[in-house]
């Protein structure tokens, strides 16, 4: 009689092979691995990313903010920073990177599928024999918790790409700052250098008065003309600077018309932390992501390690099978049990040696950025404090004293006491420090947001009663 294949699945141990391999799974509870979920579901929407400046969440903004943006009558730069971080696809990439690193997680802790093969005697059908048939499944398991260190490692990958897709927000968010520095200065210039322009057309008028009344010569005109084609040559360059700066904003927000018009920038201005450069420098170390990629990578390297070290306990790999070859029905059925010899020593201490060098690369490299970062931060202060020094010369100092001399020329001048050229220079020189001064007023905001960088946050202005 011949016996049909069907009958293993009604074998006791097979059955009770399968209930305890379907059983199985990793013993990692996949903590970590939620809660990175969880921050990456968060950050796929704008409106939940965190702002650098306080650290809380914005509300919720399931549409395109670019609309509100430039129907806006003023263009401000915490709004531009949000709508470039929503719509930049550098932003998506970043995060998709981190979602591509998290999902190899559940990869790497889960057990291998158990094995079931099949081997079949064909000669012994219609022999008068039993049919011949083998039946064999089996089933790794892994000894010394490596599914756990594996996971571990993934997930200190997973954090190195966090880190990434932090580093691309806030590069994307100083550069957006930094263009509206640019916008608003070459606005301001450009108002300036208009009100400059009919300075100089009120001047040429009074010239063209003394001439004729004979008090001046005719060069006196000349010399107002001159002046006037020189302002006309830096209005160009202002409305180049202004136009030049709406096409960059218009492609950090990709929008098109590329050369589209943008509102007029506001007055928001980028908000200084309020605390000493001991106390930046730690907020900057807790916080930079690119040192939470360093200790990521040193996370990395040191469950590497132990997983290396690991590798010397093999794993077991256990196996029920049916045979019907034999006559006794009682030894058709077995129990196996494999272990791999770990004789390849080399190998072994290559993959320890390895882990060994990748940790104490990682920490050489934090310790190296750490001070590097310290550096960085009381540099921006330094310089910050010498802009905003800088501004307060101008302002208080250099503009009263050129606007002085300025009204002092023109008043000399119509009382026939000094030269037209004199008003000319005078008139150029208060130009020029109100210029400067415009600058300098740039050049503080563009401090500011460096030292705000350098802390590893947005240069987003904090709401009223925030810390650093």
């Amino acid at each position: 009689m011949h016996q049909r294949p069907s009958s293993l699945f009604l074998a006791p141990s097979g059955i009770a092979l399968l209930a305890i391999l379907s059983g199985c799974s990793s013993s990692a509870d996949g903590t970590g691995y939620r809660h990175q979920r969880a921050d990456l579901e968060l950050s796929a929407s704008v409106s939940s990313m965190p702002d650098m400046a306080t650290g809380s969440a914005a509300p919720a903004s399931p549409t395109d903010a670019l609309p509100a943006l430039v129907a806006s009558p003023t263009l401000e730069r915490s709004a531009l920073i949000r709508v470039v971080l929503q719509r930049n696809p550098g932003i998506a990439a970043a995060r998709a990177g981190w979602l591509a690193a998290l999902s190899r997680y559940p990869q790497q802790t889960a057990w291998d599928d158990p094995m079931l093969s099949y081997r079949t005697y064909p000669r012994s059908i219609g022999a008068g024999v039993h049919y011949g048939q083998e039946i064999e499944i089996s089933q790794r398991i892994p000894i010394g918790g490596k599914l756990d260190l594996q996971g571990e490692i993934t997930l200190a990958e997973a954090d190195a790409a966090r880190a990434d897709y932090q580093s691309v927000r806030l590069r994307l968010g100083m550069m957006a700052s930094q263009l509206f520095d640019d916008y608003g200065l070459a606005v301001r210039s450009l108002a300036i250098i208009a009100r400059q322009a009919q300075v100089v057309v009120d001047l040429k008028a009074s010239a063209q008065a003394h001439v004729a009344n004979g008090s001046a010569s005719i060069q006196d005109a000349l010399m107002a003309d001159a002046e006037a084609a020189e302002l006309q040559q830096e209005l160009i360059l202002a409305t180049a600077d202004r136009d030049v700066a709406i096409t960059q904003l218009n492609g950090l927000l990709h929008r098109l018309p590329i050369d589209a018009p943008l509102p007029v920038p506001g007055d928001e201005a980028v908000a200084t932390p309020g605390a000493e450069s001991a106390a930046l420098q730690e907020i900057a170390v807790r916080e930079r992501p690119e040192l939470g990629a360093v200790d990521a990578r040193a996370r990395r390297a040191d469950s590497s390690l132990v997983l290396a070290e690991r590798q010397y306990r093999p794993d077991v790999t256990v196996s029920g099978t049916y045979s019907s070859l034999w006559d006794q029905r009682e030894y058709r059925y077995g129990l196996g049990v494999a272990v791999a010899l770990p004789v390849h020593g080399d190998r072994l201490r290559g993959g320890i040696d390895e882990a060994h060098a990748q940790l104490t690369q990682a920490h050489l490299e934090r310790e190296h950025m750490e001070r590097d970062i310290r550096v960085e931060v009381a540099e921006a202060i330094r310089r910050l404090t010498a802009a905003e020094s800088i501004a307060t010369v101008i302002h208080d100092q250099l503009l009263p004293a050129l606007t002085n001399r300025s009204d002092a020329a023109r008043t000399a001048f119509a009382a026939n006491r000094t030269t037209f050229e004199v008003i000319i220079t005078a008139t150029r020189a208060r130009l020029g420090a109100e210029l400067r001064y415009q600058q300098a007023l740039t050049d503080v905001s563009r401090r500011r947001a460096s030292l705000i960088r350098a802390i590893g946050r947005l240069p987003i202005p904090a709401p009223a009663g925030a810390t650093p």
